[in-house]
């Protein structure tokens, strides 16, 4: 008896995920909706060692997605970072992620959202093209090939 309920208690929970995955859609990754545009790498002026990162990212699909993190393997870091006008003056905060809504666009530009690479581990030259990858909070990714750019003033 205790064998028979046994067996019927793995066969309720196997048609019960069975039921299950047919009712919930597969999860849409940000990685197949979310698309970049526009990418380019300025160095900081006078620093050979930072970078910025501009871009156009757009969410293609249904839900919002966030950006957490960027990699690249030339930089010892990569920090998400925001300009901020603080008493007339312009100041860049470390933000833990960027928020990309379902349908929309988010601009990263000189003065507002950016990415900063941090401590380049060999000096770049305007033409060379530097791997990204951006990491999002689902756990998907996107790996990017970016051209340098020269610095903006």
């Amino acid at each position: 008896m205790k064998k028979i309920l046994m067996l019927l208690s793995a066969g309720l929970i196997v048609i019960s995920s069975v039921a299950s995955a047919k009712t919930h859609p597969a999860k849409v990754l940000a990685s197949d909706v979310v698309k970049v545009k526009a990418i380019a790498v300025h160095q900081v002026a006078n620093d050979s060692n930072q970078a910025e990162v501009f871009m156009e990212i757009k969410n293609q699909g249904k839900h919002h997605h966030n950006l957490i993190a960027a990699v690249s393997p030339l930089y010892k870091e990569t920090q998400l970072h925001k300009t901020i006008v603080n008493n007339n003056k312009s100041e860049m905060r470390q933000v833990s992620q960027f928020r990309i809504v379902a349908h929309h666009e988010k601009d990263l530009h000189q003065g507002g959202l950016h990415i900063m690479l941090i401590n380049a581990k060999a000096k770049l030259a305007v033409g060379e093209i530097i791997p990204l990858t951006l990491v999002f909070d689902d756990g998907s990714y996107l790996l990017l090939h970016a051209p340098v750019k020269a610095p903006l003033t």
